[in-house]
């Protein structure tokens, strides 16, 4: 009788006298085998007669099948698992200088690598530092916080985000690998000077899957882009138009609080800026160098306009004084006009003998092309209104109110509170723009606060 071959061996022919050992980068686990298998992708045999392929360990990596022996990762990537089929390059902010690495290592302190691969780090330029792990450096003396507050949808692991400086270069931060339908905050800190925002979409349908969408703060919470819900109208990469920038720190200049995200302007309407002082001192001054600049734009792209208002030129319209040249008349834009029924983001910055100051914290305005049924107000955010109502305490119960800023025509306001960090929301009616804090049915919390 025949004698089956034994595992590790193989006979492919008839009336053999003997089995033939698998080669190296082969074997067979059962008897009775005619050839042998290759050993797969990250795995490897350096022996003849073997019943099984040994795992890759870290460090190395196999990309075909039938290796004898496993290859060690180059300087520059990595490879932390077994059985690998490739290595993994190193971050920019890291850097490898050994073959059969595990790991990468961070930059140290005072040094940067903008790119992935690397084997070394950069040194910081004479009068710039770095922390650990860095991608750029700052020039020593600080930076401050900026924060991107980003909104994901159906399908985040397409979404990234870069700042970029004004001119080009590395990103000077980034991020990505997000969750579906979460809301993320990222940090990055950026000394005084100018800066791009881009917001990324991989498979070039932007954040709309459902609507994503971005808000981008200062140090203080006040917004310099504010994109929530826009993720619908880019398609791979929302930034601003022509290369613009955003630049800090921020100036205090911004429009009238009852304009600060309105959202149902009709073209007639006019968009007001709030009083700088150092302005108005040049009434009758320097008129022809002195007023407020205007800039409506798309965080998407689609739209940017910048236009100056002098005391000498105001808007036609404008009633007539120090502050006319803090009027702007949406419909009276008539090269590159101001689009109806899209979200823009605003922001104002004074002009001062010539001077620009920095422009302010941003807003949203809508222009729409015909006025809704029920047109929006919002609390009196005027620290100087004796109606002041935004971001106090008040008493329920008693005789405590809430002020909205009055709207023409208006015989009815409708105020809806939603409690943070809570599923409360309370609808209720007024027949003026006043609300008294004082009802029976679903009243407010002591100690809770309210959207409003």
């Amino acid at each position: 009788s025949c004698v089956e071959c034994d595992a590790g061996y193989f006979n492919p022919s008839i009336g053999a006298t003997s089995c033939q050992a698998c080669p190296a980068g082969s074997f067979s686990a059962i008897t009775g085998s005619v050839a042998c298998v290759d050993c797969e992708a990250g795995f490897y045999n350096p022996l003849e007669g073997a019943t099984s392929c040994l795992a890759c360990a870290e460090g190395t990596y196999s990309n075909v099948t039938g290796s004898e022996v496993c290859l060690a990762c180059e300087a520059g990537y990595y490879n932390p698992v077994t059985a690998a089929t490739e290595c993994l390059a190193c971050p920019a902010g890291a850097f490898s200088d050994q073959v059969g690495s595990t790991e990468c290592s961070l930059c140290p302190v005072d040094t940067y690598n903008p790119l992935e691969a690397q084997t070394t780090c950069l040194a910081c330029p004479n009068g710039e530092t770095s922390g650990v792990g860095a991608v750029a450096c700052t020039p020593i003396g600080g930076c401050e916080d900026v924060f991107l507050e980003l909104t994901t949808d159906g399908s985040a692991s397409e979404t990234s985000w870069e700042v970029i400086p004004d001119g080009g270069g590395p990103a000077l931060c980034s991020g990505s690998g997000y969750a579906d339908n979460d809301q993320v905050t990222e940090t990055c800190c950026l000394p005084d000077g100018c800066y791009r925002l881009r917001v990324l979409d991989s498979f070039g349908d932007g954040m709309s899957n459902p609507g994503g969408g971005y808000v981008l703060r200062d140090v203080n919470g006040k917004r310099i882009i504010d994109n929530t819900d826009g993720g619908a109208g880019f398609t791979s990469v929302s930034a601003l138009a022509n290369d613009q920038v955003f630049c800090l720190p921020l100036g205090t200049d911004q429009v009238i609080g009852a304009h600060c995200d309105r959202t149902d302007f009709l073209p007639t309407d006019f968009l007001i800026a709030s009083e700088n002082a150092a302005v108005s001192a040049e009434f009758g001054v320097n008129d022809a160098n002195s007023g407020y600049q205007f800039w409506l734009f798309d965080p998407n792209g689609t739209y940017s306009r910048r236009v100056f208002f002098s005391h000498a030129n105001p808007m036609v319209g404008a009633p007539p004084g120090a502050q006319a040249a803090a009027h702007l008349r949406f419909g009276n834009l008539i090269t590159n006009p101001v689009p109806l029924d899209l979200m823009l983001n605003v922001r104002i910055r004074g002009r001062v003998n010539g001077t620009y100051n920095a422009f302010g914290p941003t807003c949203r305005v809508m222009v729409v092309s015909s006025l809704p049924a029920c047109p929006t107000t919002q609390l009196v955010d005027d620290l100087n209104n004796p109606n002041h109502s935004c971001g106090v305490d008040r008493t329920f119960g008693g005789s405590d109110k809430v002020v909205a800023y009055p709207l023409a025509g208006a015989n009815q306001y409708r105020f809806r509170f939603e409690q943070i960090g809570d599923n409360f929301v309370r609808n209720i009616t007024s027949p003026t723009n006043a609300r008294l804090l004082n009802w029976v049915t679903s009243p407010l919390v002591a100690g809770a606060s309210y959207n409003v």
